[in-house]
Order: structure tokens, then sequence, then C-alpha cells
């Protein structure tokens, strides 16, 4: 594979890649279990303060089709830049303002409306407008800093909570967002000149040329049900493989031991995935990490335990390249001018079905007893999105030619 595309673009992957370390996600979703260990029954019960997680999914599903959009028209570079630093602001408020559960739910949902930008929805926009020919990979990388972000941020949260109290474990966060929103601004900028050039190539007389005429395509819907169905057979997974474990007699040590694979896999299903898109110019590429998740679910259904280790690592596989297959397919299907919008949409999608998912799994496992029937529905749920991906079709995009035309 050649790596020509990333001469001289580098600085565009670097600077996506530590928006997605000081994202929203990163800040609010990966610290809040550091937080809620140190507060006391001030803020309630851990059920009532987890609603604040619950507000903050919603707001994703609610607003990321919106950013979308003002990213297509306004440009990533800007979007992200003044997110990042709104994000910085609200994080850094949350002392003065959060005093009881109820406002700890208002305060996660406001960081989480102003953080929008910062989500793969926008920083991703940038990088698939500066890459063709190795656009996966550049995905990858870029998705890369989410899995930093998982490491770093709850390790910096707990040190400055031990250093000041979680007072200042929020104002240490928003002091990250605030160093990583100028890097944003000088990084990103430079890929509104590629995404000019993309937009100005030839495109088939196919080609969708506006919203409406996207929601009527058939491309658009299929890659709904797929990233649906893929995040309804991981997340709920998720969410229950400790438990799951327990059930079959693993002891807390191997299981939180088997349960940190899906950290280390998800890195790996990134880079994986992004590589064999680029080398293999079909949609069904997709369907190689989507199928194998579905076999390794089901294995843990019919074998348990034996089965345990390699079920997260094909599940870890899946859940890192979800994201990037999606924002992949979205950039080979549709016009970069619309990429924010449509991608936004499936992205929304795939906060709506993290919501139910855990939910669903866990009401299967309290009415049947165990975990059989949800790791079934769940495989299936893998199965079906993987099948989905032999449906999309032909790209609408010629890779070579792209890349020949914005380098």
């Amino acid at each position: 594979m050649a790596f020509e595309e990333f001469r001289g673009r580098k600085a565009i992957v670097f600077g996506a890649f530590l928006g997605m370390v000081g994202s929203e996600t990163s800040l609010i979703f990966y610290s809040f279990g550091v937080f809620i260990a140190q507060f006391g029954p001030t803020f309630g019960t851990r059920g009532a303060m987890s609603i604040a997680i619950s507000v903050h999914a919603a707001v994703l599903f609610a607003g990321c089709a919106l950013v979308g959009r003002l990213a297509d028209k306004y440009g990533s570079a800007l979007i992200a830049t003044v997110s990042m630093v709104l994000l910085g602001v609200s994080m850094m408020l949350i002392p003065f303002v959060m005093h009881d559960v109820k406002t700890m739910w208002l305060v996660y949902g406001i960081a989480t409306l102003v953080g929008l930008g910062t989500t793969p929805v926008v920083l991703l926009k940038p990088v698939v407008a500066s890459f063709s020919a190795n656009r996966g990979l550049a995905i990858g990388l870029t998705m890369m800093g989410l899995g930093v972000g998982a490491i770093v941020i709850p390790s910096l949260t707990s040190a400055l909570i031990e250093l000041g109290g979680w007072r200042l474990g929020y104002r240490g966060l928003g002091a990250v967002a605030f160093i990583v929103a100028p890097v944003l601004w000088f990084t990103l900028k430079g890929s509104e000149v590629r995404q000019l050039a993309v937009r100005a190539m030839p495109e088939p007389a196919s080609q969708p040329e506006s919203i409406r005429q996207v929601l009527r395509s058939r491309p658009f819907w299929i890659l709904t049900l797929i990233g649906i169905f893929i995040t309804l057979g991981v997340s709920g997974f998720i969410s229950h493989i400790v438990s799951y474990l327990y059930d079959l007699g693993v002891s807390p040590p191997e299981a939180a031991a088997i349960a940190s694979l899906f950290g280390l896999s998800s890195m790996v299903g990134r880079l994986g995935c992004g590589v064999i898109l680029d080398s293999i110019p079909r949609p069904f590429a997709g369907a190689l990490f989507v199928i194998p998740g579905a076999l390794g679910l089901l294995s843990l259904a019919l074998y348990g335990s034996d089965f345990a280790v390699v079920g997260v690592i094909l599940c870890g596989v899946v859940l890192g390249a979800e994201v990037d297959l999606l924002a992949y397919y979205t950039s080979r299907y549709f016009p970069i001018g619309q990429h924010g919008a449509v991608f936004g949409w499936n992205f929304s999608m795939i906060s709506l079905a993290t919501i139910f998912s855990p939910f669903l799994i866990g009401t299967l496992r309290d009415y049947q007893g165990t975990y059989f029937g949800g790791l079934i529905a769940m495989a299936a749920a893998l199965g079906i999105a993987g099948l989905l991906c032999f449906a999309l079709g032909p790209y609408r995009f010629d890779v070579r030619r792209a890349a020949a035309t914005v380098a």
C-alpha cells in the first residue's frame, strides 16, 4: 500500500487525533466512572447519577445530525474549535453549579450539547476530505485518539481528584479542552482547501444532490440499519460481559482481565479495518469484521467461558471498526459536502441503539435467567449487519481517481 497521501497531511490526522483525545466522549464519558466513585449521598444513588450518561446519549442522538450539517456549511475547523472551547468552559463551570443529582443531569446535558462539535461527526470530516486512497487508514489512526482518551483521561481524572478533590478534576479536564482547541484550529483549517477540491470532482450522475435526495437513496437507509444492528450487537455485550462471566463462575479478577481485552482489540480493529477498506475497494470488506463478531458471540452462547477470550477479542474488533466503517462508507456513497449531515445521522442512530441495547439484553437475562437468548440475539444483529454490507452496491466514488484529483 502506498502512503503518498500522508505527505503534507499528517498535521490534519494529528489534529483530529488530538481532538478525539480531548473530545466530549473522553472528557465526559470516560471520566464519569471516576467521578461517581467520589460523590457521596448528596448526589444520590449510583443509579440516579448514571442518568447523567443517559442524558449524554440522548443529546448525542438529538444533535449529531444538526452539528454535522453545521460542519458541512461552516467548516469542521471552526465548529470543532468553538465547540472545544465551549466544552472547556462548561467543564470549568461544573464545580460552581452542580450541587445535587438534578443539576448533575443538567450540566452533563449542557456540556454534551456544546461539545457536539468534538464528536467524530465533525472531527472525521476534514480527514475524509483530505484522503482518498488511504482514507480508511487515516480514519483508523484518527479514531485511535478515543482509545488513548479511554486510557489517559480516567487516570488523569483520578490524579486530579487525589490532588485537590472532584472540583479540581473538572477544572483539569476543562484545561485539557482549552489546550486542544488552538491545535484543532491550526491543523484542521488546512483541510478546507482540500475539501473544496474534492467537492469540485466530477460526480456520477446518480449521486444525490440534496438532503432530500439523500433521504430517498437506498445506501442511506442501508447504512442506517448497519449502524443500528452493529451497535445492538456489541453495546449490550460490552455492558454485560463481566456479569455474564460471573454467571459462568469466572472469578472477578479473571473476568476483569478478559473484559480489558476489549480496549486492545478495538484499537487493532480500527487500524485493521482502515487497511482492509483501503485495500479492497468493495463494500463487502466491512463484513470481514462484522460477521466474525457474530460467530464469536454464537460461540460464547454455545460453549461459555471456553470461548470467552475469543469472543471478547472478536467483539472488540467490531467495536473498533464500527464508527470507522460508517464514516468510510458515507464518504464513498455521498458527496464530501454532505458527509457531516449523513454521518451525523448515522452517529445519532448509534447513540440511540446504545441507549436501548444494554437494557434489552439485561431484560432478556432477567426473564430467562441466563444470557443465552441475549447472546443469540446479539449474534443475529451482527450477522444481519454483515449481510447488509453486501447489499450496498458498488461505491459511487472511484478511489484511485479521487486520490489523483485531490493529491
